[in-house]
Parts: C-alpha cells; sequence; structure tokens
C-alpha cells in the first residue's frame, strides 16, 4: 500500500465551481490503474484544497504521476502551489487503528444487492482488540 497527498490553492475559481469540476473529474480518477481509493479535501476559509491518493503499490503511484490526468491536474490554470507527497504505509500498526476501510465499507451503496454502507458496518465483527485503559 502506498498513499500521495496532493494539497494546492484555487486561483480565479469559486469552491463551487471547483466542486463542479471535482465531481466531472471524478469517474477519470476512478478508472486509474491501481488507485484504491481518493479522497478529495477541502478547506474554503483557508483556500486550501488537496487530495489523499491511496494505491496498490509504489509502482501504480509512479505510474500514474506519468500519465496525461496527472499532467492536468499538475498544470490546471486555476491551481496554484501544488505540491505532492508520497508515503510508505506502516500496514501492521495502519490495521490495528482501522486505517484501511474495506472496500465495500468505502462504496455507499452495492447496485447490485442493495446493500448500503450502513448495513455492511453493522455486519462487521467487533474489534478484536480491547479498549485502551483510561488512567
Amino acid at each position: 500500500m502506498h498513499l500521495q497527498i496532493t494539497e494546492f490553492r484555487l486561483k480565479d475559481i469559486t469552491a463551487e465551481a471547483y466542486a463542479k469540476l471535482c465531481t466531472e473529474l471524478a469517474p477519470a480518477f476512478a478508472a486509474v490503474p491501481g488507485l484504491v481509493a481518493e479522497v478529495w479535501l477541502a478547506n474554503a476559509a483557508d483556500n486550501r484544497y488537496g487530495a489523499v491518493y491511496t494505491w496498490e503499490d509504489r509502482a501504480a503511484c509512479e505510474q500514474f504521476t506519468q500519465s496525461g490526468l496527472f499532467r492536468v491536474v499538475n498544470s490546471h490554470p486555476n491551481m496554484k502551489d501544488i505540491t505532492w507527497r508520497d508515503f510508505d504505509v506502516v500496514e501492521g500498526p495502519s490495521r490495528a487503528t482501522r486505517g484501511f476501510v474495506d472496500a465495500a465499507v468505502a462504496n455507499p451503496s452495492d447496485p447490485e444487492d442493495g446493500t448500503t454502507s450502513d448495513t455492511i458496518r453493522e455486519e462487521r465483527p467487533p474489534r478484536d482488540t480491547p479498549e485502551p485503559a483510561v488512567i
């Protein structure tokens, strides 16, 4: 598992227009090979936006950085001060703290059976680690 974080500021575009653009671009990102999940970030008060990408592995992340979609994002006229950082994931503790969400839970509904993420959460087994002691 590999993470990539981007952060940027908007330039000459409203937050509402940017949100619409994100909605239009989301299917293109969803189709990127090796992308497990993308979380879109917004802090309109500070004009800071970004995304957290979860990749199957570093190779998938690197492949994305060579893609046309990456070049479009990196050179978009309405985005400035763009930064990209990537990280390996320390998987053991990340799993222990529920840092990974099953794709079924992340999916708001399954069109095949109508199962919602709330239903899936209810069926999820309880944590197998005890609650920490309160001091």
